[in-house]
């Protein structure tokens, strides 16, 4: 049995509108009347071409194709990536919205084992779980994985169960990482610490992102003691972790690829949930059964960027959360967070706000933040500064769906956003082409991936306290602590030009004016600020700052703020024992 949603769906006509105006446009698209993609046929191989916008914006022709059967799967600026077979050449070639750039075959399975022990939690250490292709857990596994962490860690980590998949063979569920897990971790908005949820595998065929979420929840349980930061993360925060939001889709791509490999009819390229509908569906890349559950949320459903053939690959459903893993989740989330944001499509999340989601995906290395369609967001200010603010760590370029992918209503981040005021952010994990593109890279790209997005997570996770003030804020960018006899000195670097490169409206960076440290206690915590010094000028500063060493360890949060008055995110450092 589901359960009701708290509130009634808040009623946004303005901005509903606005945004399905570009789906009415669609058939004014040029190209509009091209031939439709050829239905693949046994053993083929599934094709990806590289083509370019011609006479188009980019956007616009990726929902054309859409629209006409075939999958855009990654885009880099105006070059597209878009799935078919050999079949596809002669009618892409045709078109004249578009040239064909390059076109590579999707390889064979790549099953080279990877390095699973380095990522076993210290206590779960010689576990085995069930894998595949190389590495990758299955669904067995990563439940047997889930199970087996909250018992090993039950005062870090507390696993809920917050529903049902649309088979009921499944169990959907989330883990929460705090310190007091045991404590804590209610379903209920009214808490005392900021909450951040980490989601991965709506899409059941994009391997990478569970993995990133398994890493993650062991990296946090590892350096819960050790490491500053992930001790005050956990102190102040809730982590909630999403693992496999698709499960009986997870399965069914999992099947596929250990049975058919990636041929073009296989499941392997399995998308949606396993929602038969009231049609035949083929399977493989090009029709498959099932609704797309990043399609399907109660957010401006059935706009652009999502179909009404239940075999396409962006069905959105009959309704608007009309599948469970997406309703589920929808009440979970409610229960996770106030509603911050005041009805009314213009109305701004408070400057207070607290709370951040991550949705995991892949391809393109991009970081996407609301809308996918239509106008900005009332807080697009402090979403687009935090979105240039992860990608400083990871290299990815920032911009909303509509401005550097395509248009997407129905999605988890609209969701969250619009009827939570949370800030909310899409990752696109992997590159567009070559080595580790794809849905189905190789287990061994899993490392790079990891070692290029841990940190940008920790930053959402750590901004999450109030991240459209602390978004625009300087990040410090480099601390430490250093104990000298009974001295410690602490130092750091504070940079508020600390954004990637790549992205639409970047940000202007501002001067770094001033710099504080809270000891034992965080500011929103009540802790008394210290003053700390700023050496240099502009946009990148370093910080110094000398204590006393005291019989007891402590942390030491270091926080620095820009010309127009905004405090970034707080690096920690320990302030260490003095000597006995």
């Amino acid at each position: 049995m589901h359960r009701p949603f708290r509130r009634a769906r808040r009623s946004r006509p303005a901005l509903a509108a606005a945004l399905l105006v570009p789906a009415l446009a669609l058939t004014a698209l040029p190209g509009a009347s091209a031939a439709p993609a050829p239905a693949p046929v046994a053993g083929d191989t599934v094709v990806t071409y590289e083509v370019r916008a011609v006479g188009v914006d980019a956007g616009e022709l990726a929902l054309d194709l859409q629209a006409a059967g075939y999958e855009v799967a990654a885009r880099a600026g105006d070059v597209l990536y878009v799935l078919g077979t050999s079949g596809s050449a002669t009618s892409l070639s045709a078109r004249a919205d578009l040239s064909v750039v390059a076109s590579v075959p999707v390889g064979p399975v790549v099953t080279a084992p990877g390095d699973q022990d380095a990522i076993l939690p210290k206590k779960l250490d010689g576990n085995e779980y069930e894998t595949f292709y190389g590495g990758y857990r299955t669904v067995d596994g990563f439940q047997q994985f889930e199970e087996d962490l909250a018992a090993a860690y039950p005062s870090t980590v507390q696993l809920v169960e917050y529903g049902e998949s649309y088979t009921g063979a499944n169990p959907l569920r989330a883990l929460c990482v705090t310190n007091a897990a045991d404590q804590g971790c209610g379903l209920d908005p009214d808490t005392d610490k900021a909450r951040f949820v980490l989601m991965a595998q709506i899409h059941a065929r994009e391997l990478t992102t569970s993995e990133i979420a398994w890493r993650m929840l062991s990296y946090l349980v590892d350096n819960k003691g050790k490491d500053p930061h992930v001790n005050a993360l956990l102190n102040d925060a809730e982590i909630w972790v999403v693992p496999e939001a698709n499960p009986d889709g997870i399965e069914t791509a999992e099947t596929g690829i250990i049975e058919d490999g990636l041929g073009s009819l296989s499941d392997a390229w399995q998308r949606k949930n396993l929602n038969p509908g009231t049609v035949t569906c083929g399977t493989g890349s090009f029709s498959q059964i099932g609704v797309d559950l990043n399609r399907n949320w109660d957010a401006f459903w059935g706009g652009p960027g999502s179909s009404g053939a239940q075999c396409d690959l962006t069905y959105r459903g009959t309704s608007a959360a009309s599948e469970p893993e997406t309703y589920e989740l929808a009440g979970l989330f409610q229960d996770l967070f106030e509603d911050q944001r005041p009805p009314g499509s213009t109305a701004p999340a408070p400057a207070d706000t607290r709370g951040a989601l991550i949705s995991m995906h892949t391809y393109s290395n991009l970081v996407l933040f609301p809308y996918g369609s239509g106008p900005d967001t009332p807080n697009d200010a402090g979403l687009r500064s935090m979105a240039f603010r992860m990608t400083y760590f990871n290299g990815y370029t920032a911009g909303r769906p509509n401005e550097i992918l395509y248009e997407v209503t129905g999605s988890t981040d609209d969701f969250a956003y619009d009827d939570l005021g949370i800030a909310a952010f899409t990752y696109e994990v992997g590159p567009a082409s070559g080595a580790c593109s794809g849905f189905h890279p190789a287990y061994t790209c899993q490392e790079t991936f990891w070692d290029l997005n841990r940190d940008a997570i920790l930053y959402g996770m750590t901004a999450a306290q109030q991240p459209y003030t602390q978004g625009l804020g300087p990040t410090i960018i480099e601390a430490e602590s250093v104990l000298d006899g009974d001295t410690v000195s602490i130092t750091g670097t504070a940079d508020d030009d600390a954004y990637g490169s790549s992205g639409v409206e970047q940000p202007a960076a501002q001067s770094v004016t001033s710099a504080r440290m809270f000891i034992g206690d965080a500011p929103w915590e009540g802790g008394v600020a210290k003053s700390v010094s700023i050496v240099g000028s502009g946009t990148q500063v370093d910080l110094t700052a000398s204590l006393g060493a005291k019989a007891k360890k402590k942390r030491v949060y270091l926080q620095a703020q820009d010309a127009s008055g905004n405090w970034g995110p707080v690096a920690v450092v320990w302030r260490p024992a003095a000597a006995s």
